[in-house]
Formats: structure tokens, C-alpha cells, sequence
């Protein structure tokens, strides 16, 4: 794919268009930079205050995108969609849609929506720290009622469901996902006994160690520039859980957690984010304010930075660049420890409690778990107040094992309290479609695992740059595969890496 370039438009109805488009954008970024804050630095007493900020930013951003002079620009709109060259009929689709869906939400729904969720992201920090899910069961359960609302204000052919996957991935259903995720379960546990067999013999001891967390950080902020993350238009924090937020592509939020026993978490969620940093960073100048400066879908972000942090980074080409970093900063925690060793560790297939920090393999069995779980949720086949049980007993029934606190076990993840059912199937997604893309690159940049090994990784980051971040939200993720890859939508990549990734474990 090459570069696109875009003229300037004189359009009248472009112009006026762009005009509403820029003013809501800033008001919904000044809004993203209000919760990038509640979840680094603000204040835990300050919740009350913030969760009013939010309420009036997004109450002003939807009566913008519902207003009159909204539903006249979506009026003219319909009748000049599909008349024009891409980037115009791209800005076209995307307000369409958003007006459309905003218009479905009274304003009070949206009110008690962002208040709720805010409210929600404290509770969960506390119960979580408290190991008590009864200080986050009230919000979560109100939230859960607020999204089984909102799916039927947004209406839906087979499954309540369906209505909040596509804010994530469009397109994207219930009903066509699950039966790849049965093939993908299935394939899973099929090779569990063959990779835990290989494991078995590998030690990753030296993994959980002290290790100094400034240290770790420091480490952590030289990958990340390493890989092309540029910090002039970025920063890198900590917080809870890992994260990415962009206010605009000259404007992009890391945060890592950062664990003293487990120097993994540091270095893989910090690579995780860079590889959405990248994206947000290198989106085309030209959809500045507008709703095409994001991602193509949430499986499509999930897939370069699940890229970046499994593919790449846990490749051996990698582990011999990053290893003699390491070792120079942490010498006696790794004495004795080779670059092989690190990678095998690193790649080690066991069965654990925490999804971010899981290996290749048994890393899907937990987006399918919380996947099953929300669909009963949402179709009010399960109970929010019965969510640790549930989830305690198909945990058990995956993968073996029984969480002993609320920190491994259902109050991991902030998904819930930020109200984002729909969100977990795209790191599913987000694996097969970085396969898919893997096998192109290796295809087009045949020196890659040299390059990978010798710690210059900015070929591929442009080819990521050229072939998908410019192109933000202008292509949906079905086109947008089929344009790069020939195919939409193919889980044999996916398994063919696996086992390739298994087989070098065996060396």
C-alpha cells in the first residue's frame, strides 16, 4: 500500500461537517484525558468532582452530534455518501454512524452511563486492593443493567450482545464468533498436555526475582523508544492495570504495571502499549479532530500491539537483543542465564490465574471464559452478585486451577468497571489477525529476524505505518485484511504460528 495524500476539499457540507466533527472530538479527548488522569494521578477522594467533569463533557459532545444542525448534515449526507474519493466518504461514514447510534441514547441514558462508570472505576480499585467484590458488586451490577440498556436502545437482530461487540469490532457477532472460539478452545487443550509437557523441563525461576521497579521502568521506557514510540508526543506512567489513551496522534498515554517479583509484567505490557502507542502515533496527520483519527476496530489495535508483545518480543531474535540489556542492569538476578534460557522462560506454557501475564497458548481460554460470561450477562442467564463463583468454577473447569483471591480471579481487569462489554472477544481477534499480518510482513521485509535481533525495529514499524496506521478508521477490518492480506479472516495462521512457536521450545 502507499502513502495517501488528500487534497483539500472546498465542499461546503465537507467544511461544515469537519466543523462539527472537530469541536466534538475535542470535547471527547478533553474527556479521555480526564480518565487517563482518574487512573494515574488523581486523587482517590476526588471521584465526585471528576464523575461531574465527565458528565458535562459528554452531555455537551451528545447533544453536539444529536443537535439539528447533526441531523441535517446526516440528511444531506445520505445522498453524497459513496460520491466521493475516499478520505470524504470516509468522514461521511463514520458521523453517519455516530449520529446515528448517538441519536438512539436519550441524553439522561448518557449521563447516568458516564457518571456510573466513573464511580465504578474507584470501586473496583478498592475492592479489588481489598480483595472484597462486594465494594465493586452494586456498581458493577448497576453498569451491567445500564448495558443491557443501552444494547436495546441500539437494537439488535439475535443477541443483545451483538450491539456492544460492534462498538469494538463492526460488524462482528455472537453468532459468528463462537464457533471459532470452540475450534480455538478445542485446538488449545488439544495441545495443552504436548506444550506443558515441554515445559515442564524449562526453568523460569530466575523470572521472579527483586527486581528493582525503577530500575524495571527505566528498561521498560528504552523498549518503547527502541520500537519508535516517540516520546516528544507521548509519555510513559504506571497504574493498576496497563493501558493506552490517545487525545490525538501528537498526544499519546502509556501505562505499565510494574511488578517487583515478576520482571515480565513490565517489559510485555510496556511493549503491549507501545504497539498501540504506534498505531495512535502514526495515524495520517490529515484526520486530525475528526472520527477517523482511531483505530480500524479494537481486534485491529489488539492485533499490533499482541504483534509487538508476542510475536516479536517473545521471538528469540528479540530475546537475544533485549537479554544483554537486562542482564547489565540486573547482574546478579541473571547470572548464569543465557539469552536461550530467557526465551524459553519467557515463552514457557503453564497454567495461570492472570490474563496479561499469560503465555501464548492458554492465553485465549481467558478472553473465551469472560467472553461466555458476558454474553450471559447481557441475555440475563447469570447474576452479577454470582460472578465470583461462576467464574471460579469455568476457571477451574479451563484451565484446572482455582483462584484463591479476587486479584487472580474475577477483579483483574478494569474492562467491567469502564462499562466495556464487547471489549475481551478482540483480543482473540487481535491474535489472529496478527498472525495473519505476521505472515506478511516476514513475506515483504525478508531480513526481519535480523533486524529483530540486531534491535532495529524501525523497518518494521513503517511497514506497520504504510500498510495500517495511516490509514486510522478511513477502512472497517474486513477490508482493510483483504486489502493487506488476501483473506478475511483465517484461524490457521494463528495455529500454524502456535505450533511453530511450541516446536522451538523443543531446542
Amino acid at each position: 500500500m502507499n502513502k495517501i495524500y488528500i487534497r483539500k476539499q472546498n465542499s461546503p457540507l465537507l467544511q461544515d461537517v469537519l466543523n462539527l466533527m472537530n469541536t466534538i472530538k475535542d470535547i471527547q479527548n478533553s474527556a479521555s484525558l480526564l480518565g487517563w488522569d482518574q487512573e494515574t494521578y488523581m486523587p482517590s477522594g476526588s471521584v465526585h468532582p471528576r464523575a461531574n467533569q465527565l458528565v458535562t463533557l459528554e452531555t455537551i459532545a451528545h447533544r453536539l452530534i444529536t443537535s439539528k444542525k447533526a441531523r441535517i448534515l446526516a440528511d444531506k449526507i445520505e445522498s453524497h455518501i459513496g460520491n466521493s474519493n475516499e478520505f470524504v466518504n470516509g468522514i461521511y461514514r463514520t458521523f453517519l454512524k455516530e449520529h446515528k447510534l448517538a441519536a438512539k441514547l436519550p441524553q439522561k441514558f448518557v449521563q447516568k452511563f458516564t457518571k456510573a462508570k466513573t464511580y465504578a472505576i474507584e470501586s473496583w480499585k478498592k475492592a479489588r486492593q481489598a480483595n472484597n467484590y462486594k465494594l465493586f458488586e452494586n456498581d458493577f451490577d448497576y453498569l451491567t443493567n445500564l448495558k443491557i440498556e443501552q444494547a436495546n436502545y441500539y437494537g439488535f437482530s439475535e443477541n443483545p450482545y451483538d450491539a456492544l461487540i460492534d462498538i469494538y469490532e463492526p460488524g462482528m457477532t455472537h453468532s459468528f464468533l463462537k464457533p471459532y472460539f470452540e475450534i480455538i478452545k478445542k485446538k488449545t487443550i488439544d495441545l495443552l498436555d504436548f506444550a506443558l509437557g515441554l515445559s515442564s523441563v524449562i526453568n523460569d525461576d530466575f523470572l521472579f526475582n527483586y527486581y528493582d521497579c525503577d530500575i524495571q521502568f527505566k528498561i521498560a521506557k528504552q523498549i518503547c523508544d527502541k520500537m519508535g514510540f516517540d516520546f516528544y508526543y507521548g509519555r510513559l506512567d504506571k497504574s493498576i492495570h496497563p493501558f493506552t489513551t490517545s487525545f490525538s496522534r501528537r498526544d499519546v498515554r502509556l501505562t505499565v504495571r510494574v511488578l517487583e517479583n515478576d520482571i515480565r509484567s513490565s517489559i510485555y505490557s510496556a511493549i503491549h502499549e507501545a504497539g498501540h502507542g504506534l498505531y495512535e502515533q502514526n495515524i495520517c496527520d490529515e484526520y486530525y479532530r475528526t472520527f477517523l483519527e482511531e483505530g480500524s476496530s479494537m481486534g485491529i489495535h489488539e492485533s499490533q500491539s499482541l504483534l509487538w508483545e508476542k510475536i516479536i518480543a517473545r521471538s528469540l531474535e528479540f530475546s537475544n537483543w533485549l537479554f544483554p540489556l537486562l542482564k547489565e542492569n540486573f547482574p546478579t538476578q541473571l547470572n548464569n542465564v543465557s539469552s536461550l534460557e530467557f526465551f524459553k522462560a519467557i515463552n514457557k506454557i503453564s497454567k495461570s490465574f492472570i490474563r496479561t501475564e499469560s503465555d501464548e497458548l492458554t492465553y485465549n481460554l481467558h478472553i473465551i471464559l469472560r467472553f461466555e460470561l458476558e454474553n450471559d450477562l447481557l441475555n440475563k442467564k447469570i447474576k452479577v452478585r454470582d460472578i465470583p463463583e461462576i467464574w471460579n468454577h469455568k476457571f477451574y473447569e479451563s484451565l484446572g486451577l482455582m483462584p484463591l483471591t479476587m486479584k487472580e480471579g474475577c477483579l483483574q481487569d478494569i474492562h467491567w468497571a469502564h462499562g466495556s462489554f464487547g471489549y475481551f472477544p478482540t483480543y482473540t481477534l487481535g491474535k489472529i489477525y496478527s498472525a495473519m499480518f505476521w505472515n506478511k510482513i516476514q513475506s515483504d521485509i525478508p531480513d526481519v529476524f535480523k533486524h529483530i535481533e540486531n534491535g532495529f525495529f524501525i523497518p518494521i514499524k513503517n511497514w506497520l505505518r504504510d500498510n495500517v496506521h495511516q490509514y486510522g478508521k478511513l477502512y472497517e477490518p474486513k477490508a482493510l485484511i483483504k486489502m493487506l492480506t488476501g483473506k478475511i479472516f483465517d484461524v490457521d495462521d494463528y495455529h500454524l504460528y502456535i505450533q511453530s512457536k511450541l516446536s522451538s521450545l523443543n531446542k
